[in-house]
């Protein structure tokens, strides 16, 4: 799934896989987003498939398109907000179920994520959240950090916990922070 040609930016946004999801968040944001200035790549498989100028909508991954970006929207699932927050893409999140408040909350805490409760999620107030992460500097910046914090949490840092672990060497479990390198420059030994 390629994004829409051109250099307006590109918002990214994802239906839900899960079953029982009566609603598609995808129709949703390109009735709010109509007539803007945006590109938007919708991944669903609620949605018939079509390219339509600055419209894409189909199935396929996401990486590649969270990779070329601007904001990300989606139910705040796992899978998708991991994704995001690595490409350093700032997320508008509508959280249904599970965890997914929770990570709505913590993407909000550090400046990375916009909050649409459900009950309130129409074209209107998703076209508001969309527009003001596309002009806040804050949130692409507080994404960038957060894609570069994650980049040091990954799998030589697991190896080095658990060698140190299976050496008797029992690491503390302080949170992730004192893992990170100031200024990002990698994991710390």
């Amino acid at each position: 799934l390629e994004p829409p040609a051109g250099d307006a930016p590109l918002v990214v946004v994802t239906d839900s896989t899960a079953t029982g999801v009566d609603r598609s968040l995808g129709a949703i944001v390109l009735e709010g987003l109509r007539g803007q200035d945006v590109r938007i790549a919708v991944t669903s498989a609620h949605l018939t498939p079509r390219r339509d100028g600055p419209v894409v909508v189909g199935r396929g991954p996401h990486l590649p398109l969270l990779a070329r970006a601007d904001v990300a929207v989606g139910y705040g699932g796992g899978g998708f907000v991991s994704k995001a927050t690595a490409a350093g893409v700032p997320l508008v999140v509508v959280p249904l179920q599970g965890d997914q408040p929770e990570a709505a909350a913590r993407l909000r805490d550090v400046g990375v994520g916009r909050t649409v409760p459900p009950r309130r999620a129409n074209p209107r107030r998703l076209r508001r959240a969309v527009l003001a992460h596309l002009a806040d500097d804050g949130a692409r910046a507080a994404a960038r950090r957060l894609a570069g914090e994650a980049a040091q949490l990954g799998p030589e840092l697991a190896a080095r916990l658990v060698e140190a672990t299976a050496d008797g060497s029992v690491p503390t479990a302080e949170g992730p922070g004192q893992h990170l390198v100031a200024g990002g420059a990698g994991p710390s030994g």
